[in-house]
């Protein structure tokens, strides 16, 4: 089976009728090279640029979704869920392959 890449990063998206913007970065974040954070305070998902930095479509999809998944458990005041980077990386990557190979 062929992945498709048909999911779209969206410019923002709201949560609990918060906001949260999504910013595409031109550098790397921090020394620990992450191509994705979510920022609580100020209700932003940021992400490296892809083509800047080589990333594949998937990668950057499930960045996308991991960094989603942070403001959801954030939101529902789940910080042990939260803080779960293995959880969380495993939700991404299934919601990611399903956004990318839904068909219409």
């Amino acid at each position: 089976m062929s992945i498709k890449t048909g999911f779209k990063i969206p410019k923002s998206f709201y949560i609990f009728n918060h906001k949260i913007n999504v910013e595409i970065c031109d550098k790397i974040l921090d020394e620990r090279d992450r191509v994705g954070e979510a920022d609580f305070r100020q209700n932003k998902i940021r992400l490296v640029n892809k083509q800047k930095h080589n990333i594949p479509d998937s990668q950057q999809a499930q960045t996308f979704f991991h960094e989603l998944l942070h403001h959801c458990f954030n939101q529902l005041n789940e910080e042990e869920l939260n803080s779960n980077e293995k959880l969380i990386d495993n939700m991404a990557g299934v919601l990611a392959q399903a956004f990318e190979t839904m068909e219409y």
